[in-house]
């Protein structure tokens, strides 16, 4: 029982975080204007192409296929274009199956994270409190209980991290399937964003780690470029196949061309190749070929949709995005919308839980000071200590691998706070990594840990609390609105 009540806690925190107030919101969410449209030609099987791979926009379809309650009003109107406006959706349209998988995605990932907590911990309790940096996040609340695609790719990356520490710790030899595995778990999360590529960065460390070369100089021989091809092909094959798989779905649901009449006619066919328009006008089966051809165009849209987006403008008074080095400061969040009568205002915002979000920032700055001072002066660590310091090592270059991509891309196109999610999440993990440490390194800090992680969870609810108007959209007078810009500017009161 000592064993199953951490995990209900969990399970009823998560489900009243995810779940409260659910279908109260039945107005447009910011990226809602796109994902509504995509999600509606994957359900009548209308061929089209996005600026993002497709699976998040299929398990969107699911989800509304899933709950069915718009069966009785006609949708057709949503697939004609890849935007609609509020006032254009048809009457009496309910948000409530579109938004179901990615809140259950959410709520799911609050699961997987508090199993990446065990693992670490190998305490129920502490990792019961500790969940609370992912539970009781504010920005991930609002953000995934809308039909937004980033709760689906980071419950993909949550299980890829859950499986790499799970290999790190552990004492067995890695199989090739587990490589197969991590790579069908980073194509999914790819499948989703793109920028989920950044996990690639764990699989040169685990490698490494394997074979014994981390940290020691090994003559290199034949075996060890052999075991590198093998593992790597594995890794690859898998990820290839995952992709293709959902690819080859994608293609098979949505095998008709758009009405020559709708504006995504000419968006999607000019990127349509000769072999994909045979297949789509019904002269040729879908084989390998047809496949290869709409994959190709489908890179080719996405490619030139990723150009075609404006840059960064900060001078500009309605600018909502934000540079990379802001993120990891919460700051310039972002309104989704806000809706004002009698007085009060109900706000949907992306704000995050201000303690996580320095918490995050704080971890980072700590493990950083980690790793100078070992690689200068050395700590004393035991076995299961190295283990932990050298994860501590991983995360931080993988933290810094998604800040150095993330520059790259904010000097093409502009980017959101909501884009620094995956970053957010290592920083999530790089706490749990330096909170380990620290309990290793100081007898005084392990005594007292049990009450630190206590405090911790308390405190972090409480921050939760503070935000939870801006996140469910509860009506808030001027003075009360102000008060949520106490800690920095949150939100624009109205």
């Amino acid at each position: 029982m000592d064993q199953i009540l951490p995990l209900l806690n969990v399970l009823l925190f998560s489900s009243l975080v995810y779940f409260f107030a659910y279908d109260t919101q039945q107005n447009i969410i910011w990226d809602e204007n796109y994902h509504l449209t995509s999600a509606q030609r994957y359900i009548e099987g209308v061929a089209h192409f996005e600026a993002h791979p497709p699976l998040g926009k299929m398990l969107i379809a699911a989800g509304e296929m899933l709950a069915d309650t718009n069966a009785d009003i006609d949708k057709h109107r949503l697939v004609f274009d890849k935007y609609i406006s509020g006032d254009d959706l048809p009457a009496g349209f309910s948000f409530f199956g579109m938004r179901l998988m990615s809140t259950v995605f959410g709520f799911l990932s609050c699961i997987v994270f508090y199993f990446i907590a065990l693992r670490l911990t190998r305490n129920t309790l502490y990792a019961m409190f500790l969940s609370s940096l992912f539970i009781f996040e504010n920005a991930f609340a609002v953000h995934f209980r809308a039909a937004h695609l980033d709760a689906f790719q980071l419950f993909f990356v949550l299980l890829f991290l859950l499986s790499i520490i799970s290999y790190w710790l552990g004492h067995k030899p890695i199989k090739s399937w587990q490589y197969a595995w991590l790579g069908c778990l980073c194509g999914l999360a790819v499948m989703v964003k793109v920028n989920a590529i950044v996990l690639a960065v764990f699989f040169v460390f685990l490698f490494f780690k394997e074979t014994g070369y981390f940290y020691r100089l090994k003559t290199v021989d034949l075996n060890f470029f052999v075991q590198l091809l093998k593992k790597a092909l594995s890794a690859f094959f898998g990820a290839v196949a995952v992709m293709a798989s959902i690819f080859y779905v994608s293609v098979l649901i949505t095998d008709q061309l758009p009405e020559q009449t709708s504006p995504i006619y000419t968006k999607d066919t000019t990127f349509m190749s000769p072999v994909y328009l045979e297949y789509l006008q019904g002269t040729r089966a879908l084989d390998i070929e047809v496949l290869g051809n709409a994959i190709v165009d489908y890179y080719t849209f996405m490619k030139s949709e990723h150009l075609g987006v404006a840059t960064l403008d900060l001078d500009s008074p309605i600018e909502t995005g934000s540079p990379v080095w802001m993120w990891p400061l919460e700051q310039r969040n972002i309104n989704y919308r806000w809706d004002s009568a009698n007085g009060y205002t109900r706000y949907v915002q992306l704000a995050g839980n201000h303690l996580g979000w320095a918490l995050g920032v704080l971890a980072i700055s700590l493990a950083l000071a980690f790793i100078i001072y070992h690689r200068l002066l050395g700590l004393k660590l035991t076995e299961r200590g190295k283990s932990i310091y050298q994860l501590l090592e991983v995360f931080v270059v993988a933290y810094l691998a998604f800040m150095a991509l993330h520059w790259w891309l904010s000097e093409q196109r502009v980017m959101y706070l909501y884009h620094y999610f995956i970053g957010l999440l290592f920083s999530y993990i790089v706490f749990l990594l330096v909170f380990l440490l620290c309990i290793e390194i100081s007898q005084r800090f392990s005594s007292q840990s049990f009450k630190a992680v206590v405090i911790l969870a308390v405190t972090l609810a409480g921050c939760f609390y503070y935000v939870a108007p801006l996140t469910y959209s509860l009506p808030l007078d001027k003075a009360a609105c102000e008060r949520q810009n106490i800690i920095h500017q949150t939100v624009q009161c109205q």
